[in-house]
């Protein structure tokens, strides 16, 4: 018998189930694989009902979910899963195409695992930064390009309550103003690529010499200060445009000897 724990897959659409095993294949993983085609057949593997009351007491590795199920939909599997004592140690990767806001929004309120959108975290920044300006009594401060930049170049190992923790804190912080965001800064190796070849006939340096970094740095300042009409702080303004601190913008703006043009 394998010591391997189960994942069960709970979809009921016969072409995804086929590329979701395709693509556990590639991965060489030897998991067995359990496939409930709706949520109420999902939620009889789980409690061990019905046809599978004799199978063995061990919990699924992970659930594989989608939230657009017959019977009983995703949501609701979701929510029984996380409200059981025994059952809401399983992790649980939600599986959709599904763009609406509230499926979102009420996934990860419900304690999903992990969704691989990027393109959520936006959505779930606004979310949290009203529920928690609510929550804390604080004035609403303003979200910025720059900051959800920020938070969609880290991967969040902790998941939604990391995320949460973050946005919290930066709402206390931001006494209304615009939100910064602390995060651990840099990336895995992974993450970390060389410069794209240009079209051009120059050879593009492998890297960059100091002085380099320093011309890039006060060229992109310099065009960011002409786009803010030299503006500092404030809404729009290029701290805010740089997701950076007014005061450690005036120091940078000093140390690179930038003068407003005349």
């Amino acid at each position: 018998m394998s010591t391997l724990g189960r994942i069960l897959l709970i979809e009921d659409d016969p072409k995804d189930v086929e590329l979701t095993l395709t693509a556990l294949e590639e991965y060489r993983l030897a998991n067995e694989v359990v496939v409930a085609r709706d949520g109420e057949e999902a939620l009889d593997y789980l409690y061990r009902r019905g046809a599978f009351a004799a199978r063995s007491n061990d919990n699924p590795a992970v659930l594989l979910l989608d939230l657009k199920l017959p019977k009983v939909d995703g949501l609701e599997v979701l929510q029984q899963v996380k409200s059981d004592e025994k059952l809401r140690v399983i992790p649980v990767v939600v599986l959709t195409s599904s763009n609406q806001e509230k499926d979102m929004v009420a996934s990860y309120r419900l304690g999903v695992n992990a969704r691989e959108r990027k393109e959520d975290i936006p959505l779930l920044t606004t979310h949290f930064v009203e529920l928690l300006a609510k929550e804390l009594g604080c004035p609403e401060p303003r979200l910025t390009s720059a900051g959800i930049e920020t938070l969609k170049g880290y991967d969040w190992p902790g998941n939604i309550r990391e995320l949460r923790n973050v946005i919290e804190r930066a709402v206390i912080l931001a006494r209304g103003g615009a939100l910064e965001f602390d995060v651990p800064q840099g990336g895995s190796p992974a993450n970390l690529v060389p410069f794209a070849p240009q079209d051009d006939d120059r050879t593009e340096p492998e890297y960059l010499t100091e002085s380099e970094m320093r011309r890039r740095e006060r060229q992109n300042l310099f065009m960011v200060l002409q786009k803010a009409g030299w503006k500092i702080k404030g809404a729009d303004g290029a701290a805010e445009l740089l997701g950076v601190k007014p005061t450690t913008l005036v120091s940078r703006i000093e140390k690179l000897g930038l003068k407003r043009p005349a």
